[in-house]
């Protein structure tokens, strides 16, 4: 399962609860820490844009690591077939200690 589908429903909470709290008014700091009145549904309304973002964010990470990974499986030697002298004598050696 994507990690970004787990972020669906919390979202979707957040906006729920935006409308629930519409009407509650609170007590907001700016950037200079003045004193600016607002909604508490305003408050979750940047929570779940931020949760919307990221779930975009997660989306394109994910589309574009599967445009660079392999499509097939990953051939590794594990019998001895085609390994590199070097680190089958590394192998070997390490088995005898």
């Amino acid at each position: 399962m994507c990690v970004w589908l787990c972020l669906v429903l919390p979202q979707a909470a957040l906006e729920a609860k935006q409308e629930d709290f519409k009407d509650i008014i609170k007590i907001g700091r700016t950037h200079t820490m003045d004193a600016t009145p607002l909604t508490l549904g305003q408050t979750f309304s940047g929570y779940a844009t931020q949760v919307c973002l990221k779930i975009a964010q997660l989306v394109r990470v994910h589309y574009s690591l599967l445009r660079i990974m392999p499509r097939c499986g990953s051939a590794c030697p594990t019998l001895g077939f085609r390994i590199f002298a070097g680190h089958l004598a590394a192998t070997q050696f390490s088995s005898k200690l």
